[in-house]
């Protein structure tokens, strides 16, 4: 998980709203069934005179809630938390969802949020089964590295996204007279034909995370910003989460009034 400009482009484009029409679709308060409401339920304890939930230290923990919400396009969805340091050393925050299609598929940059500007193009041979490399009539604009990925049926209005028919990664891009060679990485599972519309994608930031930072020392009310269209990077369904990286060295951190907003 890492911040990039691309992440830090989709916060700002996810427009800030106010708390007018703001529904309370989950509340989770600290206690032994609101532990429960998580996919990986958080330990409680008491710090500052009342009872929190922490996480681990030095560990990666993804506290997702249960209850999957299903999204409604013209709506923008926020999570909110209560959040402190806990111990000496800093952990990351990520607040915000896990997006899901139609087959309960998680989505991720890598399935078309993420993909070079003018990188549609088309097979100019056959690519079997089993292969390792494909050719294609323009990727002046390609780039390869372990970030970026062939995408298979493309479609001119973005209708393919999110596209699961990824190959990757990328190692290596060369011209030969008309045409361009792209070698990437695994073999392919299935076959394409000669004119197939593909590509390139990229993956990034894991998750959609709508706030992310260094934990604070004291308590912290944290607000995402709120996430629709583009940013859920059409989800049919989300889980709000939140994750606490103090993989390394982080002491871990302590959070409380897990509140997920539709507005």
């Amino acid at each position: 998980m890492r911040f990039n400009k691309v992440m830090g482009s989709l916060f700002v484009a996810a427009l800030g709203v106010g708390i007018a029409n703001a529904a309370i679709i989950e509340e989770v308060k600290v206690s032994a069934e609101g532990a429960k409401q998580f996919t990986r339920a958080p330990k409680i304890i008491d710090m500052d005179g009342k009872k929190v939930f922490t996480t681990a230290p030095k560990s990666n923990t993804i506290c997702g809630l249960k209850n999957k919400i299903t999204v409604d396009p013209a709506k923008k969805y926020k999570v909110s938390v209560k959040v402190k340091q806990l111990g000496e050393v800093p952990a990351l925050i990520y607040i915000g969802f896990v997006p899901y299609d139609a087959k309960n598929r998680t989505i991720g940059p890598q399935h078309g949020s993420n993909n070079t500007k003018g990188s549609a193009t088309t097979l100019t041979a056959v690519v079997p089964k089993g292969a390792k490399s494909l050719t294609v009539k323009d990727a002046s604009k390609w780039k390869k590295g372990p970030h970026h990925y062939v995408a298979f049926n493309a479609k001119d209005d973005m209708s393919d996204i999110p596209n699961y028919a990824l190959a990757g990664t990328i190692t290596k891009i060369e011209k030969t007279g008309d045409v361009y060679t792209i070698s990437f990485k695994k073999p392919l599972r299935v076959s394409y034909p000669v004119g197939t519309k593909v590509r390139q994608h990229r993956s990034g930031a894991t998750y959609i995370y709508t706030k992310a930072g260094k934990s604070p020392k004291k308590w912290a009310d944290w607000k995402g910003y709120a996430a629709q269209g583009k940013v859920l990077r059409k989800a049919t369904t989300i889980r709000p989460m939140i994750m606490i990286n103090a993989r390394k060295k982080g002491s871990g951190v302590v959070f409380s009034d897990f509140i997920v907003e539709e507005l």
